[in-house]
């Protein structure tokens, strides 16, 4: 189970840095991810007696994994801009700054 947890953030992370250059990935992750939820599902509900209990602290941890999305993908999009344009457009700039933002603010506190 725990490397289900993986899988799905590396999935994520793997598909919002491709996202600016293979805007396609997208659906392709969205299908494996979904492929894998019901895979999993199937598993738990079928073939295993009971499952185990990861506790709170895994889900906690991923959840805050989530919260570098927005800066990965700023960065990305600033590489492939570079490699296609040789520009820098503000556009990317302010989503670098917003993910480093977003990152460094106490979120948990806002919401």
């Amino acid at each position: 189970m725990y490397s289900y947890y993986s899988y799905i953030i590396n999935t994520i992370f793997f598909t919002t840095f491709f996202a600016p250059a293979v805007p396609l990935g997208l659906v392709f992750s969205i299908i494996g991810l979904s492929m894998t939820y019901c895979i999993t599902k199937y598993i738990f509900l079928r073939r295993l007696c009971i499952p185990k209990k990861l506790g709170l602290k895994l889900s906690i941890e991923t959840t805050k994994l989530m919260e570098f999305i927005p800066l990965i993908y700023g960065i990305s999009n600033y590489c492939f801009d570079n490699i296609a344009n040789k520009n820098n457009k503000n556009v990317t700039k302010f989503i670098i700054i917003f993910g480093i933002l977003y990152v460094s603010l106490p979120i948990d506190y806002i919401n």
